[in-house]
């Protein structure tokens, strides 16, 4: 039912998102995002990252999802270099989330160093950005889940080859 719709969505440009319905997963809905394949940062890379994440929150806020699991988009076959991926994934979000009190965003990193990424990204930006967040405290917050603890989200996250995929939660 999932991969139907997605045939109906008729593609997607690398940095915006769409939005299908959940079906069998344990989601309400799966926002659909391509990221950009790094080129070496000269092709605007970067802003499309960004884009990637600004556009799925926005769907997501639209839509009314409460809570939104983000894989590290753009990290793995795609070349993104991780230690350039997470302070952009972390600061848009963020910032995102000021506006969104009502939201919680987690991101879902498949192994240690990526983990170990987004947890310094996020250090850095408390540090930089106005301080005072702090890591597990619920609510509007940026969660880190290692190593696929949700069932089904893994196959989610990697099920569709032609976009990232993201689960919103309402």
């Amino acid at each position: 039912e999932l991969l139907a719709e997605c045939r109906t969505l008729g593609g997607c440009a690398t940095g915006q998102a769409k939005l299908t319905g959940g079906y069998r997963l344990p989601a309400r809905f799966v926002l659909h995002t391509p990221g950009p394949v790094w080129n070496g940062g000269g092709d605007g890379e970067e802003a499309l990252l960004k884009s990637c994440y600004e556009s799925c929150l926005k769907l997501a806020a639209e839509n009314g999802c409460k809570t939104v699991a983000f894989p590290s988009i753009s990290t793995g076959i795609y070349g993104f270099p991780l230690e350039k991926a997470a302070p952009i994934a972390v600061g848009t979000i963020l910032r995102f989330l000021e506006d969104h009190q009502d939201m919680e965003v987690q991101m879902v990193c498949f192994d240690g160093r990526t983990r170990n990424a987004y947890e310094d990204a996020f250090k850095d930006w408390g540090d930089t950005e106005g301080g005072g967040r702090k890591m597990g405290i619920l609510g509007n917050v940026l969660w880190f889940i290692f190593g696929g603890a949700i069932g089904g989200l893994s196959w989610c996250l990697t099920g569709c080859l032609w976009c990232i995929t993201v689960i919103g939660i309402p």
